[in-house]
Parts: C-alpha cells; sequence; structure tokens
C-alpha cells in the first residue's frame, strides 16, 4: 500500500531559549488503515539540527511509540535531542487529548550493542527498560524501554 500524498507541514513555532531554530511538525503520508506518523523537526534555518518520529494509539490505551529520534552530529550533547523529544510528546499529549485519550505510556526500542548513548539518555529522559528482545537483531538484542505518563 502507497500513498500518493506528499509530506504535509502542519504547524511551525519557535523553540524554547534553551536551543535555537524552530519546531517544525510534519505529517507523513498515510495508506488507508494504517495509524499516521507525525515527525517534529527542529531546524535553524533550513539547517534540520534534530527531528523525532512517533505514532500513537489514538484511543483509550494512550500508547505513543517513539520510532526514532535524531540530531545532527555536530549539533549533539546541547539538549537538540531531548527539546525534540519534549516537543514530540507535547504534541502527541495533545492530539490524544483532543481525540478524547490520555498519554498514558511512552514505548522505544533500541539495539543493546550500537547504541549504548541512546540508551543512557533514554534513561536520562525517565524511561525503564522492561525487556529484552534475545536474538531479534544480528548479533545484538532488542532492548525496549517504557516512560509512564500517568
Amino acid at each position: 500500500m502507497k500513498s500518493t500524498e506528499a509530506i504535509s507541514i502542519l504547524s511551525s513555532r519557535t523553540a524554547p531559549k534553551s536551543t535555537t531554530g524552530r519546531f517544525v511538525v510534519i505529517e507523513h503520508p498515510r495508506a488507508a488503515g494504517l495509524p499516521h506518523v507525525r515527525s517534529v523537526e527542529l531546524r535553524d534555518g533550513s539547517e534540520r539540527i534534530a527531528v523525532a518520529t512517533w505514532t500513537s494509539s489514538q484511543n483509550a490505551d494512550g500508547v505513543v511509540k517513539l520510532l526514532h529520534v535524531e540530531v545532527s552530529e555536530d549539533k549533539r550533547r546541547k539538549g537538540h535531542g531531548s527539546a525534540v523529544f519534549e516537543e514530540a510528546i507535547q504534541l502527541a499529549r495533545e492530539e490524544l487529548q483532543k481525540a478524547g485519550f490520555k498519554l498514558r505510556r511512552v514505548i522505544a526500542e533500541t539495539e543493546q550493542k550500537k547504541q549504548i548513548v541512546a540508551r543512557s539518555w533514554l534513561t536520562h529522559l525517565g524511561f525503564h527498560h522492561v525487556t529484552t528482545v534475545k536474538n531479534t537483531l544480528v548479533d545484538q538484542d532488542l532492548l525496549v524501554y517504557l516512560l509512564g505518563c500517568d
């Protein structure tokens, strides 16, 4: 199922003073019956500094799955990843509230061996490691993290 729709920019606002630039919210093309995927980018002019991508349950489960977070290599360790994550969660919370639901949990997955910095970052954000899926990836396990929001 392919979508012929283009990516839509939904909104833009100035980032907090702790970071530079603007947040730009993007909705990705969606095939019928599949959940929608959104991203928020932190941009300085036309340069993308950081991006977070997620999908949500859009029901009473109130679950958001964090699909991807990335910060430009030369911009790391300056709070941009945390800023774009916080913006993504706020947008997901607002979206769920509009549908009459409450954000309850955020799920994130990461590679056990290759993503040591990401594991530390998730813990810094308040996520807890809840399970390890053995033999899922080549020569490493998949780690699942959970953040409680209620």
